[in-house]
């Protein structure tokens, strides 16, 4: 007679991305599991949009947990994390593809939930400078700076997006 045994040790994660289905070593029935998305928040709603794309090579870190990352390296899954215990995630400004992307908040605190993936979006805002100046014609036809002009920045739907005050140099 012929007689064999098998075991399998660790946990099958099943999601709804690109690829739903994912195995890890390590137990995970009773734990939480964090993903960590970080996207490019066009119209700095903080909510991830359609057309809004997620950002790939951020970092991002967990106080406590393993990371793994799945094959679509814009997100970012922790996993074995116990239930109910406060994790604190950090994302740095570093590794974006344009330094004027910048992020509103850089740690958040999240609370998984046992045998369920939580969704954390991260935005991240494109942002610009402006810079100008603001002249008027004295009496003697010369320009000089004009201090203390209110300044409205319009978007493309002429909604104000910020005021702001001219300064003298």
């Amino acid at each position: 007679s012929w007689q064999s045994n098998q075991a399998f040790s660790g946990s099958l994660i099943f999601s709804k991305t690109a690829n739903p289905v994912s195995a890890i070593s390590r137990p995970n029935v009773g734990k939480g599991i964090i993903d960590v998305m970080v996207f490019l928040d066009i119209n700095h709603n903080n909510i991830k949009d359609n057309n809004e794309p997620l950002i790939k090579n951020a970092s991002v870190n967990i106080s406590k947990g393993i990371k793994i990352l799945p094959h679509n390296d814009s997100i970012h899954r922790f996993v074995s994390l116990e239930p109910y215990t406060k994790y604190i995630i950090s994302v740095k400004n570093a590794g974006f593809n344009s330094i004027a992307w910048m992020l509103d908040k850089q740690t958040i605190a999240v609370y998984p939930d046992p045998n369920q993936i939580k969704q954390v979006y991260i935005p991240v805002k494109p942002m610009g400078e402006i810079e100008g100046k603001i002249l008027i014609e004295d009496e003697d036809n010369k320009q000089i700076y004009a201090p203390k002009i209110i300044v409205i920045i319009k978007n493309a739907n002429g909604t104000v997006v910020h005021k702001m005050l001219s300064d003298n140099t």
